[in-house]
């Protein structure tokens, strides 16, 4: 499978959710893991949000493992 071909299986409320979750990691850290740590539905807006705040993460720290966020072990875009 191609890149185009991934992208276009990525929901758009998945990546809305992981670019904002991204941005507001890189603006605004503190009230980006509150976010996170509060309770909230799940769905692909918070799956994509999470994604993203840990993609910055993981970018800025690279001592960090992916596996070291357990939330997203088996990750599955099919949610």
């Amino acid at each position: 499978m191609d890149m185009q071909e991934q992208n276009q299986d990525i929901s758009p409320l998945f990546l809305k959710g992981f670019n904002q979750g991204y941005y507001m990691q890189s603006s605004n850290p503190k009230l980006a893991d509150k976010m996170l740590e509060a309770d909230h539905a799940e769905n692909e807006y918070w799956f994509g949000f999470e994604d993203g705040s840990m993609e910055y993460k993981l970018e800025k720290d690279p001592t960090l493992q992916r596996h070291d966020y357990s939330k997203d072990q088996d990750f599955d875009m099919e949610r």
